[in-house]
C-alpha cells in the first residue's frame, strides 16, 4: 500500500512540473504599435519549440483575424493591415491577441485600433 501511494505521489509530482514547465513557454509577446493605426507587428516569441495558435478577438470572443496556427521554434514575427477573416477592414475599437499554444494554456494582451 505504501508503494502504491509513492507512486501516486510522485506521478502527481512529475505531472506538476511538467505543468509548470509548459506554463512557463511563453517569454514574450509584443504589439508595435499599440495602439495601432493602419498596420501593427506582432511578435511572439516562447522558451521552447511549441504548438500554437495566434488571432485577434473581440472582447466577446468573436475570432476578427487568424494570425497563425502551428509550430514555432523560439518565435515569431507577423504583420496584421486590419483585414479580417472575412476580407473587410476592421474598425475601429478595442481587440485581444490571443495566444494559445500546447493545447492547454492561453495568454491575451489587449491592442487598440484608432481611427
Amino acid at each position: 500500500m505504501k508503494k502504491i501511494l509513492l507512486v501516486i505521489a510522485m506521478g502527481l509530482l512529475m505531472l506538476t512540473m511538467l505543468s509548470a514547465k509548459e506554463m512557463n513557454a511563453l517569454n514574450e509577446i509584443v504589439i508595435d504599435p499599440n495602439p495601432m493605426y493602419d498596420y501593427t507587428n506582432i511578435t511572439v516569441s516562447f522558451n521552447y519549440p511549441v504548438e500554437v495558435q495566434i488571432s485577434i478577438e473581440t472582447e466577446s470572443g468573436k475570432v476578427i483575424k487568424t494570425l497563425y496556427s502551428g509550430m514555432i521554434k523560439n518565435y515569431l514575427r507577423i504583420g496584421w493591415d486590419r483585414i479580417g477573416d472575412n476580407g473587410t477592414y476592421t474598425p475601429s475599437g478595442e481587440y485581444y491577441l490571443i495566444v494559445r499554444y500546447n493545447q492547454r494554456f492561453t495568454s491575451v494582451k489587449r491592442t487598440m485600433i484608432l481611427r
